[in-house]
C-alpha cells in the first residue's frame, strides 16, 4: 500500500473511510476491474482514416447486433486510447462514457450513398465502418466519395 507524506509527516489512513472504501467501494468496482481480453496493439483514436480501434469497435457492434449489412460509428464516440495489455470493463466505460445505443433501420441504396457522402466529407472526421468498402478522396476541392 502507498504511504503519503505531508510536510514531512506520514499521513495515516482514516480508519472509517478505509472501512467504507473496502466494504462498499471495492465490491462495486470489482466487475469493472475484471480482465476481458488482452490487447496486443496500440489502439489510438484517429479521426482522419480507418484504424484498428474503429475496426475493432465496429466488429464488436456487429457481433452484438448481428444480421445487419453494415455498421457505422461516429468518430467522436471514441474518447481515449487503448495501450497493449489487459482490457477491462473500465476501459470500455472510459472509451464510451455516455449511455450509448446501437440502432438498426432499413434504408435504400441511394439513402446509404447520400448518407456516406455527407458523413465521409471530412467535416466531422472519418466515420468508422464495418461491412462497407469505400474509397474517399482526400482532395478537399473534389470532396469525392466512391
Amino acid at each position: 500500500m502507498v504511504s503519503w507524506e505531508f510536510h514531512g509527516k506520514t499521513v495515516e489512513k482514516h480508519k472509517d473511510l478505509q472501512n467504507i472504501f473496502e466494504s462498499k467501494w471495492l465490491p462495486l468496482m470489482k466487475p469493472y476491474l475484471e480482465p476481458l481480453v488482452i490487447n496486443e496493439v496500440y489502439m489510438e483514436r484517429i479521426s482522419t482514416r480507418e484504424n484498428d480501434l474503429g475496426n475493432l469497435i465496429t466488429n464488436l457492434m456487429n457481433a452484438v447486433a448481428p444480421g445487419n449489412d453494415f455498421v457505422i460509428i461516429n468518430p467522436g464516440s471514441f474518447r481515449t486510447t487503448w495501450t497493449p495489455g489487459i482490457l477491462q470493463y473500465q476501459h470500455f466505460y472510459n472509451m464510451f462514457p455516455f449511455k450509448n445505443t446501437i440502432n438498426s433501420f432499413e434504408m435504400t441504396g441511394k439513402e446509404l450513398l447520400d448518407t456516406l457522402q455527407i458523413l465521409q466529407s471530412g467535416s466531422k472526421g472519418f466515420y468508422q465502418t464495418y461491412g462497407l468498402s469505400q474509397v474517399v478522396s482526400l482532395d478537399k476541392n473534389k470532396k469525392k466519395f466512391i
